[in-house]
């Protein structure tokens, strides 16, 4: 049996839907996420999402998704489903025994979501044995690359490492500009 421990997932971005198939993949995410999470711990689970009821859903402009006995935290098929359906999202996975907890990132035009260890709280972490090799190379690095210059990529690298150049999930809206014929 898969280890269990809580997990939550934050939807936001403006989703501007033009085709029936775009409803329909937006349709098919938000019912994987109200099948996988509720609107807090311990509670059952959403059950059915309609668009239409996105706007009385919202915390703080938010969707917001809770389980508290999420597979490894993480809300695999939804989080997929949601990225086919270009939906911004954030997880945070709690910490489990030999598990750090996470927080996981994704924007639409990502190949991949931005994972990062972080604490119980939220706060992405970097390991001290990175760091270390990050200042390491500003200090001794052999190439001629200025020293500024140098200084400027360890800023980089350290934004990267910890999530910090992911832009900012953005409240969540849908425009659902479907062809009448549609309803």
């Amino acid at each position: 049996m898969a280890d269990r421990f809580p997990g939550n997932i934050t939807l936001g971005g403006t989703i501007v839907i033009e085709t029936v198939e775009q409803r329909e993949r937006v349709e098919t995410a938000l019912s994987m996420f109200a099948d996988a999470c509720s609107h807090d711990y311990g509670e059952p689970s959403y059950g059915s999402i309609l668009i239409e009821e996105i706007p009385g859903m919202l915390t703080d402009g938010y969707l917001v998704g809770k389980h508290d006995q999420a597979r490894y935290g993480m809300f695999e098929e939804a989080e997929d489903a949601l990225r086919k359906a270009g939906i911004s999202y954030d997880r945070h996975s709690s910490a489990s025994a030999e598990y750090d907890a996470e927080i996981v990132r994704w924007r639409p035009g990502m190949d991949l979501p931005d994972e990062q260890i972080a604490t119980d709280n939220g706060d992405a972490q970097i390991g001290v044995d990175r760091v270390q090799k990050m200042i390491y190379d500003i200090l001794f690095s052999k190439d001629e690359t200025p020293y500024l210059d140098r200084i400027k990529n360890f800023e980089a690298a350290f934004m990267a490492e910890t999530g910090q150049n992911v832009i900012a999930l953005e409240i969540f809206k849908i425009i659902d500009n479907t062809p009448r014929e549609y309803e």
